[in-house]
């Protein structure tokens, strides 16, 4: 996909400030706003943008009062960030731990999208789209020091004849297995990911990455593509996630209609066999959804919860995007549809979700809109109730009094009442902010 996402991210933003003005002359709205929401930072604060720009990804705690991330920063000005937000004395604190691209030609990365992981001794991993020894990215280690962190290249993608390695993890967060318990990363075991392809030598991977006693061992566990008209799913934007018992889940492209896919690679002794779950617009119209970028996210019982960018009912048969429940049965599973986005006039709602979700406390869902609402900034939103189809908008984005638009993530739990999260424009430098919610 190179290039592609940021492209796309870049033209739907100009033409959402285009619209700005109209629908906000308008006055539309559906309804007060139930949550409390605060900017906690806003990027591109210093000259030069030098504490970053364009967060993609939501921070990452260490339950501590820390929360640390990643800025994609292509502005012309940064390559992508890494900084810290901590709480302490009743305020938070920016810092700037690392800068990418130092050196000529990026060796050591650039262009962040992901979110990151931390292990158990506060080390920080992640990975760029772009950088390293071919420029098709890498995988990163940043490790505390007494006076400043210490950046280590732990792979770099398109190291293989053909890249068969894979290239260009675009939003891509490392996980592991135990990482949906939220406990921390053992550094010992596996970290497993995701790469796209660039459509002609490859169309993907998911790999695996062990620490060794010489560096680590990359392993590609599957490359897609590999059945006629890419059926079992292609070019995947975002990482898979793993369950207790090992196995992976994620969404890719292609599919047996071309709309997309969700994936499960199952354990099967040292190896893993790939099977499509599901395959996005089966029928004309593709009311379920179209084009699933972000990694789903499993409850408690094993239930897959996650949205499409595109396809679906909303607006009458305009399809912004959906959401949905996968049970996973192998080529058995059960496809359920929650909600269809641009359900309300100007999509007021929310309109194509980029991001994944996020599960609370008391099970319900709560997510983003790329697009949508008052200001056509985006949206977070909550799906709620015993099915899960209560749809309550937390806030628009775009406005004075919620500052900050076009998330491409989704929030995380700050604390059992509160969640922190990023948007990648707006706020005072118009470069994304860092947001706390209260929903």
């Amino acid at each position: 996909m190179g290039g592609e996402p940021q492209r796309m991210f870049e033209m739907r933003r100009i033409l959402a400030a285009m619209l700005l003005a109209v629908i906000a002359g308008a006055g539309l709205s559906d309804g007060a706003h139930a949550a409390k929401y605060k900017v906690l930072y806003s990027f591109c604060a210093q000259a030069g943008c030098v504490d970053g720009a364009d967060p993609w990804a939501s921070p990452v705690g260490d339950g501590k009062g820390n929360y640390y991330g990643t800025t994609a920063g292509s502005n012309g000005q940064t390559e992508g960030t890494i900084y810290r937000m901590s709480f302490a004395h009743n305020k938070w604190t920016y810092t700037l731990l690392y800068t990418f691209c130092l050196q000529k030609k990026c060796p050591d990365g650039s262009q962040p999208h992901g979110a990151l992981i931390r292990d158990i001794k506060g080390n920080l991993y992640g990975t760029t789209q772009y950088g390293g020894d071919a420029n098709k990215g890498e995988v990163y280690e940043l490790s505390p020091g007494i006076l400043h962190w210490r950046y280590t290249r732990l792979y770099s993608f398109c190291s293989a004849k053909g890249c068969a390695d894979g290239e260009n993890p675009i939003e891509v967060t490392l996980t592991y297995q135990g990482a949906a318990s939220g406990a921390p990363y053992d550094g010992k075991s596996a970290l497993f990911g995701a790469t796209t392809g660039n459509r002609t030598r490859t169309h993907g991977t998911v790999f695996s990455l062990t620490p060794a006693k010489t560096g680590w061992t990359m392993k590609v566990l599957y490359s897609f593509c590999a059945l006629a008209n890419c059926a079992d799913g292609a070019d995947p934007y975002s990482g898979p996630m793993v369950d207790g018992a090992g196995n992976l889940f994620g969404a890719a492209g292609g599919g047996a209609f071309g709309e997309g896919a969700l994936y499960e690679l199952m354990r099967q002794g040292k190896g893993y066999q790939e099977v499509v779950l599901y395959s996005f617009c089966p029928a004309t119209g593709c009311d379920d959804g179209t084009s699933p970028l972000a990694t789903p996210v499993m409850d408690g019982a094993g239930n897959l919860y996650g949205t499409a960018t595109a396809g679906g009912a909303g607006a009458a048969g305009r399809g912004q995007g959906t959401v949905y429940r996968l049970v996973p049965n192998g080529t058995k599973s059960t496809f359920t549809k929650l909600y269809d986005f641009c359900n309300k006039t100007n999509c007021t709602d929310g309109d194509e979700p980029w991001a994944g979700l996020a599960i609370d406390p008391h099970g319900n869902l709560l997510g983003t809109t790329f697009l949508g609402g008052d200001a056509n900034a985006g949206t977070i939103f909550e799906l709620s109730g015993k099915a899960l189809t209560t749809f309550k908008r937390l806030v628009s984005l775009g406005s004075t009094q919620m500052p900050g638009g076009f998330p491409l993530s989704a929030p995380v739990p700050q604390s059992a009442k509160t969640y922190i999260g990023t948007t990648a424009d707006g706020g005072d430098g118009n470069q994304g902010v860092i947001y706390e919610l209260t929903p």
